[in-house]
C-alpha cells in the first residue's frame, strides 16, 4: 500500500562506486523515492531506473547487476529507532533489500535544516556480494568493480521518522 511519493529534490540517495582504476556516483533523487509501510515500519523504495550515473553504460551495468527487471527497487525499511540524548542525531536499525535479499546495517544518521527542513543525512558501506551481485569487470578484466560500495542518505525526517 503506498502512502505517497515526494517533488522536491534535495534528498537523495547516493551509491559511490569503486573500481582499481577510479570511482563514480549514481543518485536515486527524492523526486523518486517511493513511501511505503510494511509491517506497520517505514519503508522507502527506490526505482533503479531512477539512479543517475555519469554515462548509460554504468546505469546499464547497475541495472544488470541488481536484475532491476525481476528486482526494480532497492527497499530501505526502518526496522527501529534508537533514542539518543543527542538532538543532532538519530540512531536506526534498517533492512537494505535488493535482489529480493535483505541485509541488516545500524546507522548513526545526523539530523541538518536546510531551510525549513530537516533532513537525516549518513553513509553505510554495503558489499555487493551480500546481495549475491557479482561485481562487473570491463575491458577483458583490465577494469574492475570492488566488492564494496558506500550508499549516502539524505532523507527528510518526516518522512523517516513520522511519528
Amino acid at each position: 500500500m503506498l502512502l505517497h511519493t515526494q517533488a522536491k529534490a534535495q534528498g537523495k540517495i547516493k551509491v559511490d562506486i569503486f573500481t582499481n582504476v577510479n570511482s563514480f556516483s549514481c543518485v536515486c533523487n527524492e523526486a523518486d523515492f517511493v513511501y511505503t509501510e510494511v509491517d506497520k515500519n517505514v519503508a522507502i523504495l527506490f526505482p533503479l531506473v531512477q539512479f543517475d550515473c555519469p554515462k548509460k553504460m554504468m546505469e546499464r551495468d547497475l541495472l544488470e547487476l541488481f536484475n532491476a527487471d525481476n528486482y526494480p527497487h532497492a527497499k530501505l525499511t526502518i526496522a527501529e529507532i534508537e533514542t539518543t540524548k543527542s538532538d543532532t542525531e538519530k540512531v536506526i536499525k534498517f533492512k537494505l533489500t535488493l535482489k529480493n535479499i535483505s541485509q541488516y546495517y545500524k546507522l548513526t544518521l545526523s539530523r541538518v535544516k536546510y531551510g525549513s527542513k530537516t533532513y537525516l543525512e549518513g553513509s553505510q558501506k554495503v558489499s555487493l556480494s551480500d546481495f549475491k551481485a557479482v561485481p562487473p569487470t570491463k575491458m577483458m578484466g583490465l577494469i574492475k568493480v570492488e566488492d564494496e560500495v558506500l550508499i549516502s542518505f539524505k532523507i527528510p525526517e518526516k518522512e523517516l521518522l513520522p511519528n
